[in-house]
């Protein structure tokens, strides 16, 4: 059975009789005919291309605070957008540039592994565009003819969202890496025969074939009606409501042709989440932009369902002039315009997405990001036109606004803020945070990744060369210059309580004296209250000590903020400093020993840690006015960090953590080897440096001071 109403060229011609039916019954339009013969959304009349290029869109705001990326860019791959925006087939589709569609290629991020689904006319699968693909379904059992005048729509629909690039030589597609599949519809003069069996069948089989994207380039003339939504309800539910019902299962996002009619309204086909709110998230009206980057003259404007609809290039601006290139079956490509062609730069774009975030997010969450991400800026502000603005590869493959790391107790830290600082940490286990990777969070909840500590705050640490004052106190007070350490061997009894033999007890205090820099966050200064004794050897030739220690939140005077705040830490501390003179020469022995244990802040990603055991060791030999000293720095001798890292996004579900341990023994020992002269004019030192890390070099510093 026929409908009344045509499809020509670029317009919808209507009867006189049915027109005056129509504007009494409008919202009842669309039953007259069961099964109904639908008009393609767009036009295909062979237009030339148009030497007026669009003006390139102001994209969105995207954070700028922490470093992220998308999932790694494999070796080797080219990651210069220019060089993706300077390719012919890049630019014989002008549209690929309206979208920044080169951000995703420099990313790797080409629908690679994403399937595709298209309710249209047909595949011509033999086109170069796709003969080296593979193709997730091509039904064609509801078709009469193969003709290529029967596959051109679809195959042109198709070669928009995902022609393949190095194939042909005039375009490739919007995620030309991505497998299409088709179910085919019987097209008659310029008709499509569609009914509730047919749309349902096409869905579940797409969906069967992995699809959770559907492109629906056709639709009804009939626009939406906001004073007859109840009527028109009726009308979609009697007529397809199981496909309604098969959309309600939510397994797929549907992408509509807005309508070619140049209406203040969308397509009623392409209403479905004005008429049906819980369809909100899973439909998508696209309305086309002309060449100068503007609403194309023909394309319905987004009207009642704005929030429902964006805008695309695809259309035209003035006189017949199409910047759009589709491939034609048989062979061959056309220009054209239409809401048919706008729709699968959306439909490219969500599969981009797709691959970039796979199913860290729901469906409703991936338009919700379409939407949110979209070119609101100047004239693509108006709503009411526009929808939710001009679709943006770029922002939607960026952070919006800004991000944040998810923390296991349910709150967040800022990424900037997170880091480690103070303290005699070894370096290979700073150097593992600084490349360990976690997922932070947008404005949007979309998961994106980053080091867990920012590369470019590094932890403090001493400077390879020092004056020689510093060393020569660091030598004289002990074997480490740790805070914790030099406070704890440094602590003064009064002489009259120094008995051999016996033990002096008196408290511990210990509070960081470090000076901020420029680049720490604020963070709480690292304190610790505790109690020591110290007992006196013989001849005054030395003492052993030992101490119990409660530090606030810090591990040995090394502290973390943001979204590493350390919890309170215990420690036990022992000391043994020893004296031997001989003649003119001396030897002084130091020896230190801590046992630690830190504890999780309430929401940090550091749960805490093992039982850590830290020691370092001294060793100097005195004559007159030199000095030759051998010292091991502050070592971890056992022990390990334990984390909780976010790693994956579950969608609609909150974060996945998963259990780290980061070893604070390093590879290798630290060690350094000094000699110092002192006399009254002049001081002179040479000190040779292991450090222990990554790094494993040896520094060799010396300084002249007259």
């Amino acid at each position: 059975m026929r409908s009344d109403k045509a499809y020509r060229g670029s317009k919808f011609l209507t009867s006189r009789r049915l027109q005056n039916w129509e504007t009494q019954f409008r919202g009842l339009f669309l039953a007259g005919a069961i099964p109904l013969v639908l008009a393609l959304a767009a036009c295909g009349g062979g237009k030339s291309k148009s030497d007026t290029s669009p003006s390139p869109p102001v994209p969105s705001e995207a954070s700028a605070t922490v470093e992220v990326h998308l999932p790694p860019v494999p070796d080797g791959w080219q990651s210069d957008r220019e060089v993706w925006a300077a390719s012919s087939e890049f630019q014989g589709q002008v549209g690929l540039s309206e979208i920044h569609a080169d951000y995703a290629y420099a990313r790797a991020i080409t629908g690679q592994g994403v399937t595709l689904g298209f309710i249209d006319t047909g595949l011509d699968a033999t086109h170069s565009e796709f003969a080296q693909k593979t193709i997730g379904l091509n039904d064609r059992s509801g078709l009469t003819s193969t003709s290529n005048a029967q596959l051109n729509h679809g195959t042109g629909v198709a070669s928009i969202a995902l022609g393949a690039r190095g194939q042909g030589s005039a375009m490739h597609g919007v995620a030309f890496d991505g497998t299409p599949a088709m179910w085919s519809l019987q097209l008659t003069d310029g008709y499509l025969a569609v009914n509730d069996t047919i749309l349902t069948k096409a869905t579940q089989s797409l969906e069967a074939a992995g699809a959770q994207i559907i492109n629906q380039s056709w639709g009804y003339n009939s626009t939406l009606d906001v004073g007859l939504i109840n009527s028109q309800k009726n009308f979609l539910r009697q007529s397809y409501g199981d496909f309604l019902t098969q959309m309600r299962r939510g397994k797929a996002i549907h992408v509509w042709a807005a309508g070619n009619s140049a209406e203040a309204e969308i397509a009623v086909s392409a209403a479905w989440p004005i008429i049906f709110p819980d369809l909100a998230g899973y439909s998508i009206a696209v309305a086309a932009l002309g060449a100068d980057g503007t609403i194309g003259r023909q394309t319905n404007h987004c009207g009642a369902a704005r929030d429902h609809c964006l805008t695309a290039p695809g259309g035209v601006a003035v006189g017949d002039s199409a910047t759009t290139v589709f491939a034609l079956a048989g062979g061959g490509y056309r220009y054209g315009y239409g809401t048919s062609y706008a729709a699968p730069f959306v439909s490219g774009v969500l599969a981009l997405m797709r691959q970039a975030y796979g199913d860290q997010l729901t469906l409703p969450e991936y338009t919700a990001r379409l939407f949110g991400t979209a070119n609101k800026s100047g004239v693509y502000a108006d709503a009411s036109i526009y929808g939710q603005g001009l679709v943006d590869v770029e922002a939607a493959l960026a952070p919006y606004g800004d991000t944040h790391i998810p923390l296991p107790a349910g709150g967040v830290a800022g990424p900037s803020e997170t880091q480690i600082t103070d303290g005699d940490l070894p370096e290979e286990m700073l150097e593992r945070l600084r490349r360990e990777k976690i997922i932070v969070l947008d404005a949007l909840d979309t998961p994106f990744e980053t080091n867990l500590l920012p590369p470019k705050i590094t932890p403090h640490t001493r400077p390879c060369y020092a004056p020689v004052s510093q060393w020569v106190r660091a030598d004289a007070s002990g074997a480490s210059s740790h805070p914790i350490v030099a406070s704890f061997s440094q602590r003064r009894i009064s002489s009259a309580s120094r008995r051999v033999g016996a033990w002096d007890i008196a408290p511990l205090q210990v509070q960081s004296t470090r000076q901020p820099r420029a680049t720490d966050p604020i963070a709480e200064p690292t304190a610790g209250l505790g109690v020591m004794a110290r007992r006196a050897l013989a001849h005054s030739s030395g003492y052993l000590q030992w101490g119990v220690l409660a530090e606030q939140n810090s591990l040995m005077a090394t502290t973390g903020a943001g979204g590493l705040r350390f919890g309170p830490a215990y420690s036990g501390l022992f000391s043994l400093h020893r004296q031997l003179p001989f003649g003119r020469h001396a030897l002084h022995l130091d020896a230190h020993l801590s046992l630690s244990q830190l504890e999780g802040a309430q929401d940090s990603l550091l749960a805490g840690s093992s039982r850590a055991v830290a020691s370092s060791l001294g060793l100097a030999w005195h004559y007159q006015r030199m000095r030759v000293s051998l010292r091991q720095p502050t070592y971890f001798e056992t022990g390990a960090l334990k984390l909780a890292l976010p790693h994956r996004r579950v969608a609609g579900d909150g974060v996945l953590f998963r259990d780290q341990r980061f070893s604070l023994q390093a590879p290798q020992r630290p060690f350094e080897l000094a000699f110092f002269r002192h006399a009254l004019s002049h001081d002179f030192a040479i000190k040779l440096e292991k450090r222990a890390g990554l790094a494993r070099q040896i520094n060799l510093g010396w300084v002249k001071r007259f």
